[in-house]
């Protein structure tokens, strides 16, 4: 099953002595609640001339997190590319060396009859925040 979220993602740079400030009070912020550590790994798909970076897309399959599976991410506004449409697929849709068809199907018109490839492989681990209202709703995480 295919199924599509937007999502408005900011990435900053910090130093490897960065604290994040206490953002309790700030716009409704009332507790920041830490989450489990997440040992994440990304494979990175693209064509031998990175045609869907230069279209500002992505398109990876990520284990180890939450929403684990495939994720298409396409432009789609803000100044600096920062909105974009997710269409996520799960794991079991493909092999995890095979692009699955509807992803597929989504960026050929911009990689035409080139083969996608898995290009690179990141491995985090992320220490997520949920920063919630007084309803314990999560405004955000960082």
């Amino acid at each position: 099953m295919t199924t599509t979220h937007r999502e408005v993602e900011r990435k900053f740079r910090v130093t490897p002595d960065f604290a994040l400030p206490d953002l309790v009070g700030v716009g409704g912020i009332v507790r920041v609640s830490p989450q489990p550590a997440l040992d994440m790994s990304a494979t990175y798909h693209d064509t031998t001339d990175l045609t869907l970076i230069r279209w500002r897309t992505t398109l990876r399959r990520r284990t180890g997190g939450h929403d684990d599976g495939w994720h298409l991410k396409l432009p789609v506004g803000g100044p600096h590319g920062e909105i974009r449409d997710e269409v996520r697929v799960p794991l079991e849709a493909s092999p995890p060396d095979q692009v699955p068809a509807a992803l597929a199907d989504i960026v050929a018109p911009l990689v035409r009859d080139a083969a996608l490839n898995p290009m690179a492989t990141v491995s985090v681990r992320r220490f997520p925040m949920l920063l919630l209202d007084a309803s314990g709703t999560a405004l955000l995480e960082v």
